[in-house]
Order: C-alpha cells, then sequence, then structure tokens
C-alpha cells in the first residue's frame, strides 16, 4: 500500500508542473524586473563527475615578450631527510667514540701554530704592550713637566710681585731725609738687638717687627727683621724681608748674602723637597753680594766655605785671604768683645771685680783678667795674662786691644812696657 501510495504522488507532482516554491520564486523575480531592479543570474553549475583536469609542466605556455607578467616558479623543496633514532641506552658511547677519533671537520683551523708564527704573535702581543706603557708614561711625563713650569711661573711672578711692592714701599717710606734717630728708638733697637746677640731671638724678632711699624722710615730694619726671624728659624720670613730689603737697595750686600744662608741652610736639611741645586743658588748670592759692595769682607768668607765644601780648596783660600784684607781689627767681634768687658771692668769698685780667671785658652778673658790685676797691682800676673793672649792673637788685634786707654795708664809699669812698646 505504501508503495502504491508513493508512486502516485510521483506522478501528481510530475502532472502538476514545477512547484510552489519555485513558482512564487520566479514570480518575486518578476516582480523585481518590473521594479526596475537587476537580477543576479544563475552561473552554471560545474559538472562534478568530469574528471579534473591536470596540466604537466611541459604544457604550459611560456611568456612572451608582449606580456606585461612573467611566470615565476617556485624553486622544488628536497625531501626532509628522516632523523636517525638515537641509542637512549648508551649516551656515552657516542662520546667515547667521538673522543677517540679526532674530527676531520676544519682541520685546518684546529692545529697547532708553527713557532714562527708563535714567535710572530708573542712580537705583536709584546709591542702592543709596550705602546700603551709608553703611551702612559708619556702623559705622566707632560703632567710632570707642566707642573714643573706652572711652580716655576708662580715662584717667578711671587718674586716680581714682591720687588714691585718693595719699590713702591722705597719710593713711600725708605726716603732717608737726614734726620737724627729718635733717642727712644735707638735706646729700644738696641736692647732688642743685645737680646738677639744672647739667644733670645723670639723676643728680639717681635721688638724689633714693632719698631719698625713704629718708624716705618728708619732704613735696615726689613734687613734687621731678616736677621732675627733667620735665628728663630723662620726662613720664610728671613726670605721675604731679605727680599724686601733688597728691593728697597738697603743694606743690599749684607740682605744677598742673608739669602746664600738660607739655601746653605736647604742644602743642609733634608726634611724638605728642594727644586733645583741650594749650594749653587747660595754661591751665586754670594757673588752678588760682593759685586753689590766689595768692602764687605763677610761674603767672601761665605764664600770661601761653600768653595771649601764643592772642593774648590784653592780658590776657597784665596776668598779666605780677600776677606781678611778687607776685615779691619777695629771692626772684629774679638776686639768689640774685649772692649766691651774692660769697659763693664773700668766702671766697678775694686771690691766689686771678680776674681781671677786662672788657666784659661779664652782670649776674650785673659785681656779683661790682666786689666783686674793692673788695678790690683798684681803686675807679674797682668804681664803673664798678656803674654798668653798675644799667642792667641793676631798682631794686628792685639795692638789694638793692648793700647786700649784702660790700658795704657800702666805702660810705664817696668814689667808691662815690652807690650806696649810695639
Amino acid at each position: 500500500m505504501s508503495e502504491e501510495k508513493g508512486s502516485e504522488k510521483k506522478q501528481q507532482d510530475s502532472q502538476g508542473g514545477t512547484p510552489e516554491d519555485k513558482k512564487n520564486t520566479r514570480e518575486s523575480e518578476a516582480g523585481v524586473e518590473r521594479k526596475g531592479l537587476p537580477v543576479a543570474k544563475n552561473t552554471k553549475s560545474l559538472d562534478e563527475d568530469a574528471p579534473a583536469k591536470i596540466e604537466t609542466l611541459g604544457s604550459v605556455r611560456k611568456p612572451t615578450g608582449t606580456s606585461k607578467t612573467k611566470a615565476r616558479f617556485a624553486p622544488a623543496r628536497p625531501a626532509p631527510k628522516e632523523e636517525e633514532p638515537k641509542n637512549e641506552e648508551e649516551p656515552w658511547a657516542e662520546t667515547e667514540s667521538s673522543a677517540a677519533k679526532p674530527s676531520t671537520e676544519g682541520g685546518p683551523d684546529l692545529r697547532l701554530p708553527a713557532p714562527e708564527e708563535q714567535a710572530a704573535a708573542f712580537a705583536k702581543s709584546f709591542l702592543r704592550s709596550l705602546q700603551a706603557i709608553l703611551f702612559f708614561n708619556l702623559k705622566l711625563i707632560y703632567v710632570v713637566i707642566a707642573a714643573v713650569l706652572l711652580a716655576l711661573w708662580l715662584y717667578s711672578f711671587s718674586y716680581d710681585a714682591g720687588v714691585t711692592e718693595g719699590r713702591r714701599l722705597a719710593n713711600k717710606e725708605a726716603a732717608f731725609d737726614g734726620v737724627d734717630l729718635d733717642p727712644v728708638f735707638s735706646s729700644k733697637l738696641n736692647a732688642s738687638l743685645f737680646k738677639l746677640r744672647n739667644g733670645n731671638a723670639a723676643e728680639s724678632l717681635e721688638e724689633i717687627k714693632d719698631l719698625q711699624k713704629q718708624w716705618p722710615s728708619v732704613v735696615s730694619m726689613s734687613y734687621l727683621v731678616a736677621l732675627a726671624a733667620l735665628e728663630t728659624g723662620d726662613e720664610d720670613l728671613a726670605l721675604s724681608k731679605a727680599t724686601e730689603s733688597i728691593a728697597k737697595r738697603q743694606r743690599v750686600s749684607d740682605s744677598l748674602a742673608l739669602l746664600a744662608v738660607i739655601e746653605s741652610q736647604k742644602a743642609a736639611r733634608r726634611d724638605k723637597f728642594v727644586l733645583g741645586n741650594p749650594v749653587k743658588r747660595a754661591e751665586e748670592y754670594l757673588r752678588r753680594s760682593i759685586a753689590a759692595d766689595p768692602a764687605n769682607p763677610y761674603p767672601h768668607f761665605e764664600l770661601a766655605s761653600i768653595l771649601r765644601y764643592s772642593g774648590k780648596r784653592q780658590e776657597a783660600l784665596e776668598e779666605v785671604r780677600a776677606a781678611m784684607v778687607r776685615l779691619s781689627a777695629v771692626d772684629s767681634h774679638l776686639v768689640m768683645d774685649v772692649t766691651a768687658r774692660i769697659m763693664e771692668r773700668e766702671t766697678m769698685a775694686d771690691t766689686q771685680l771678680p776674681p781671677d780667671v786662672g788657666m784659661t785658652d779664652n782670649v776674650q778673658k785673659l785681656v779683661p783678667a790682666a786689666y783686674v790685676a793692673m788695678r790690683r797691682g798684681n803686675f807679674d800676673r797682668a804681664a803673664e795674662l798678656l803674654s798668653q793672649a798675644r799667642q792667641g792673637m793676631t798682631p794686628d788685634v792685639f795692638t789694638y786691644v793692648v793700647n786700649d786707654p784702660a790700658l795704657r795708664r800702666y805702660r810705664n809699669e817696668p814689667k808691662l812696657q815690652p807690650f806696649f812698646a810695639q
């Protein structure tokens, strides 16, 4: 029954024509055309049962020169290699075999270099290291040279500034007007110099500096401050004041000799770094001192000491003789000291006179002791002391000392006449 119903239904469909859905579709298309809108046409369906056409590379038409596009073909890719299975059970087998057999790949790169190549490589590395070291040392040398030049420039600049300031002070304050010194100034200066002579240099320096401030127009005060500063060990102040004295043209020869003493002390010490040769500078200062005042005997004597230290003994002896001929007996420190002692005892009463000196070889004490013996009437002892003093003094110095007015009062004594007859 069911089969009969199905066949009947197929016959009805074939007799009835197109189905209702298709009719509706055509009517809708007709309606759209009537409205003036385009309708997409049905494309032809591909025949699925048709066999696919495969064109070979030879059947493809090659492009001609007039064609704008060129055919491009991708290169054929090689088939991937199949990886060999690794033996996971014995991983050390491959390592041992590879270590046992040297690799032949890259043979020329792994070979040992020849001795010539090793020597060349070592020479190149050595030259590079030497070049780096020399370049560093050259930079250091340049820095040292620049520092030395800067120090010399600063020193010359400070020296020129000091000279300029000294000249200004000389023109302003140090003009000698011929007026006598103030007695108060003279007494204070004498007391300060007496302290300096007896070893109290620090107190003497402060007093002389105060005197220079109170009486700035008095000459030679800068030199005296430099002298006292040198005794206290203040070389910087001594150098400054000596340079100032030279700039003022006051005691130029003595100030130059004082600068030479400062340089000699620098050469004797080793606790400070000193540029150049201080002994050579001291010699130059002394020669300039002699040129500034040829009559000054002391630079000759100081120069003789430096020349003797340098090994120039013959030239040193000539300088000593030059100092001797310029040194008068009156200016000798020995004469001044003996005269001062005699004058001190001359003002004493007989009861205040000091006792006899006994046996001594100090010539500075022998002549004053002979004067004390004369006052006490012991002329034998006085003659003995004068004989001993004459042996320790030069003839010129002894003649000057024995002719002191205090001693000449006893020249008529028979035992003393031989000493005054000369």
